[in-house]
């Protein structure tokens, strides 16, 4: 039987592999918002299973290509999760 941290561990890394083919394929199609939206999810979940991520080189250029768009939730809560680090 595997032990419930195992389990959650392995959640986490599938979650991640996940939000990371959203990132790559949201980045292929020159998605920016998608990218972002993809990107903020995988920092948020680095930060609540304490991975040790690096949010702040996610983030930030992803942050710098996106056009316009500096009203939409996506890239509040970006900038909300780099104010965060602070």
């Amino acid at each position: 039987m595997t032990a419930p941290s195992s389990r959650r561990t392995a959640f986490c890394s599938s979650q991640e592999t996940c939000f990371r083919k959203a990132i790559e394929i949201a980045r292929s199609q020159q998605g920016r918002l998608l990218e972002l939206r993809a990107a903020n999810d995988l920092a948020h979940l680095w930060r609540n299973s304490n991975s040790g991520g690096d949010v702040r080189a996610l983030l930030e250029p992803i942050l710098e290509a996106v056009e316009g768009g500096a009203d939409t939730r996506d890239v509040r809560n970006a900038h909300e999760l780099l104010l965060g680090l602070a």
